[in-house]
């Protein structure tokens, strides 16, 4: 489980360190691929796997499917941290998500995100409560008194 956010700085070959907290839960390989709204996912190897197979699973003939399988799968790269707790960010992910200099890791429960500051800040700026509400409630997460129901 992957909680909180930090902000690290990138070194001039593209590579990342992540947090401590992050690094025994990640295992030794995982997969980087392009995210949603301008951001990289970084997922555990098990995770990948399940999400892949998700999408292995659909025909490539319905749009909807190859879609995803382009982005996701597309862009995908696995990798480990080297002796240094290095990760190598590839420069076409790092482009995609406008990450430079500094990126904002991101705990997403079950993956990482990695986010520019600038399009992590527009992200934030763009929800409000209402939309967050909006979404647990899609999601079956709240009562008819509308409190968060129980997990």
């Amino acid at each position: 489980m992957f909680n909180g956010q930090s902000v690290y700085n990138i070194d001039d070959k593209g590579r990342l360190i992540f947090p401590p907290a992050y690094r025994a839960s990640m295992g030794l390989r995982f997969h980087i691929t392009k995210g949603l709204g301008k951001c990289l996912f970084v997922f555990r190897k098990e995770e990948w796997d399940a999400f892949n197979q998700t999408l292995v699973g659909q025909s490539f003939l319905d749009p909807h499917a190859r879609r995803l399988q382009l982005h996701f799968c597309g862009s995908a790269t696995e990798t480990h941290a080297d002796g240094q707790n290095r990760v190598p960010i590839p420069q076409a992910l790092r482009e995609y998500a406008g990450i430079e200099n500094e990126v904002v890791i991101v705990g997403a429960a079950n993956h990482i995100e990695l986010w520019s500051p600038s399009e992590w800040q527009r992200f934030n700026e763009s929800i409000s409560e209402e939309a967050l509400l909006e979404s647990a409630q899609a999601l079956g997460m709240v009562k008819t008194n509308n409190a968060l129901a129980e997990a």
